[in-house]
C-alpha cells in the first residue's frame, strides 16, 4: 500500500500546508522458478555437452584409427614393393638400365626411322672439315675436305676424325723422295657445323693421332702421280686411323637448347648385326648429308688394312665421308667412317673404325699425348 501524508485530515488552520508527496512503491522481488524446470534445463545442457564431446572423441578416434591402418598398409606395401624391386635389379646396374630403356622407349614411341631420328637430334654434332697446307720448302701443297664429329662433356669438347684427314707428309731432310717425309698435321684445319651455324668456322689443332699402319699410302694422283708410301712415326704404329682435334679459340655450344655437349660413344655390346644406322658426313665435299645403312658386321679385324677393329656397313660411303659418324637410333656413335672397298666385283662394303676401338684409342691418347679427352659412353 502506498504511503503518503493525508493533508485533508489535517487541521485546516495549519498554516504550514504541504504539498502531497508520493513515495515510489517498493518493488517486489522476482518470483522463484520451479525447481523441476531448472533441473530439466541443466540436464538438457549436460546431455548436449556430452553429445558434442562424444562426437569429437569419436571423430578423433576415427581419424587416428584410419591413419594407423593406412600407415600399416603403406608399410606392408613398401616392404613388398622394395622386395620386388630388389629381386628385379639384383646384380644389375639400375641407372644404366633405366637410362638405356628410357632412350629406347623415346625412340620407339615416336615411330621414326633411324635416319629421321638422327637428322632431327644428332646430325648437328657432325661437321664439315677442311684441311690445307701451302707450298713451302718443307712441304708440298695439299688439301682435303672431309668430316668429323664432336664428343665431350660440358665445355670440354673435341672433334673426332681420321688421321688421314688431318695429317699430311712433310719433308724432313730436304730430299724430294717420299722416304724423306714424315706425317705432320695440316697447317690449317677448320670445321663448320652447318646445322648449328653454316656461316661460322672454327679453328682446330691435332692433339692426338694414329695411322693406317707402318706406312702411310699415297694414292695414285698424289706425289709423283703414283701410289707411294710415307714412313710414319713408330710411336703411333699399332693405333687406328683416328685423330682427336681441340678447338682453338671459339668453340660451338650445343647445350643452349638443353642438348648434350657431344655425341655418346656406343660400347661394344650396343653394336649388333642388322642394326640400322645413319652415316653423316661430307661426301665429295658437297656439304653435310645423311644416308641410311645397316650394320653388316659389328666387328671385323683387317690386319692388312689398319689397326683396330672395324664396323662393316652397306650404307653409301664416298670420298669426303672420312671421319664422319655412324650413328644408331639412340644417338650413339657405333663407328668412325674410314673407307670402302672399290672394285668391280664388290658392292656396298664400307667400313668405319669401331666405337670400341675409338674408346681404346682415347684412353691410349690421354696417356701418350698427356691430354684429357672427356667423353660419354652409352
Amino acid at each position: 500500500m502506498d504511503e503518503f501524508d493525508n493533508f485533508f485530515d489535517r487541521d485546516s488552520n495549519d498554516n504550514n500546508q504541504k504539498t502531497p508527496i508520493y513515495h515510489t512503491p517498493t518493488p517486489e522481488g522476482p518470483k522463484r522458478k520451479n525447481t523441476a524446470t531448472i533441473a530439466a534445463i541443466v540436464t538438457a545442457v549436460f546431455m548436449c555437452v556430452m553429445v558434442v564431446v562424444n562426437v569429437i572423441v569419436l571423430a578423433s578416434l576415427k581419424s587416428q584409427i584410419a591413419t594407423e591402418y593406412a600407415n600399416r598398409i603403406t608399410e606392408d606395401m613398401k616392404e613388398q614393393y622394395q622386395s620386388a624391386v630388389d629381386d628385379a635389379i639384383k646384380d644389375k646396374d639400375i641407372l644404366d638400365d633405366v637410362t638405356d630403356r628410357a632412350g629406347q622407349l623415346a625412340a620407339d614411341l615416336i615411330n621414326m626411322s633411324t635416319v629421321e631420328v638422327v637428322a632431327d637430334k644428332y646430325m648437328k654434332y657432325v661437321a664439315v672439315v677442311t684441311c690445307s697446307t701451302p707450298q713451302t720448302n718443307t712441304h708440298d701443297p695439299s688439301s682435303s675436305k672431309a668430316s668429323g664429329f664432336v664428343i665431350g662433356v660440358g665445355e670440354d669438347i673435341f672433334l673426332v676424325t681420321n688421321a688421314h684427314v688431318v695429317m699430311t707428309p712433310w719433308k724432313t731432310g730436304g730430299g724430294t723422295s717420299l722416304a724423306d717425309r714424315e706425317m705432320h698435321e695440316h697447317t690449317s684445319i677448320t670445321c663448320v657445323f652447318e646445322l648449328l651455324n653454316p656461316a661460322l668456322s672454327y679453328n682446330l689443332e691435332v692433339v692426338a693421332y694414329g695411322t693406317y699402319s707402318e706406312n702411310y699410302t699415297i694414292a695414285s694422283g698424289g706425289f709423283f702421280g703414283q701410289t707411294q708410301t710415307v714412313k710414319v712415326s713408330t710411336d703411333v704404329i699399332g693405333q687406328p686411323d683416328l685423330a682427336i682435334c681441340r678447338f682453338v679459340g671459339a668453340k660451338p655450344d650445343f647445350t643452349l637448347d638443353g642438348s648434350e655437349a657431344g655425341l655418346a660413344i656406343a660400347t661394344e655390346d650396343k653394336v649388333n648385326y642388322g642394326d640400322e644406322i645413319a652415316i653423316v658426313g661430307n661426301p665429295q665435299g658437297i656439304g653435310l648429308s645423311i644416308t641410311a645403312g645397316t650394320v653388316s658386321k659389328p666387328s671385323l679385324n683387317l690386319p692388312n688394312w689398319g689397326a683396330g677393329s672395324f664396323v662393316m656397313t652397306d650404307g653409301a660411303i664416298n670420298s669426303g665421308n672420312s671421319g664422319g659418324a655412324m650413328i644408331n637410333k639412340y644417338g650413339q656413335v657405333v663407328g668412325v667412317v674410314e673407307s670402302k672397298i672399290v672394285a668391280e666385283n664388290v658392292e656396298n662394303m664400307g667400313f668405319g673404325v669401331s666405337s670400341s676401338s675409338l674408346i681404346e684409342f682415347i684412353e691410349w691418347a690421354e696417356e701418350y699425348f698427356e691430354v684429357n679427352i672427356p667423353y660419354t659412353t652409352a
